[in-house]
């Protein structure tokens, strides 16, 4: 049996609209942009054990809109566990838009979605 590895992975957020409602939005994030506060939370090497599925942690984010009327919309520029960050005393981190350089950032998302992305045109098709 193999032993799964992540590093990327896709989060939901869920965000407050100005009328007061609240909607989900999700983002694609790189393992990279996960801000660490202290340098024992910097040892693992695996998304999964960084950021369970199911944890009850409370994160934040800084998201760019990169693929709008996608299942995916958002990228995450960085994102940290608010916990850890209130209880350092530390100022959110500043976003990090490297991966909005990456150019296999949109096929990895529509990979994922299962959208196909024309580059030619930046229209998105869902695969069915």
């Amino acid at each position: 049996r193999r032993r799964l590895f992540s590093d990327s992975g896709v989060v939901e957020f869920f965000v407050k609209l100005k009328d007061g409602s609240v909607s989900s939005v999700y983002g694609f994030f790189m393992k990279y942009q996960i801000h660490h506060f202290r340098e024992e939370d910097c040892i693992d090497t695996d998304l999964a054990s960084v950021m369970p599925i199911n944890g009850k942690t409370n994160y934040c984010a800084h998201l760019t809109l990169t693929l709008p009327d996608t299942q995916i919309p958002y990228t995450v520029t960085k994102i940290w566990n608010e916990g850890t960050r209130l209880e350092m005393g530390s100022a959110a981190p500043a976003p990090d838009l490297s991966v909005l350089e990456d150019r296999n950032l949109l096929k990895t998302i529509c990979q994922i979605s299962g959208e196909h992305h024309d580059e030619s045109t930046g229209s998105m098709n869902l695969n069915l």
